[in-house]
């Protein structure tokens, strides 16, 4: 979920994936053992989407014990039920 107003405090909107900052990630050390990447992000991001669409039954990731509890949905309904009736 995106919010237009800055963070607030609570965990609504929060992931297992989010950080403070953005993440930066170094190849040079894979590059300098032969890894070619597939492509840039925009060439291959599409193919991985579709992927993901076409597949969505089958990808049961997110019932991992892993993610208990950390996708507060209740609250998020909540906080867009107020901004719609506000």
């Amino acid at each position: 979920m995106l919010l237009d107003e800055p963070a607030s405090t609570t965990d609504i909107g929060r992931t297992p994936w989010s950080t403070p900052t953005p993440i930066v990630l170094d190849l040079r050390a894979a590059r300098s053992l032969g890894y070619v990447p597939a492509g840039t992000y925009a060439e291959t991001v599409r193919e991985t989407v579709d992927w993901l669409v076409r597949t969505q039954a089958e990808q049961r990731a997110l019932d991992h014990p892993f993610f208990g509890g950390r996708f507060d949905y209740a609250a998020e309904d909540l906080y867009l039920a107020a901004r719609a009736s506000a």
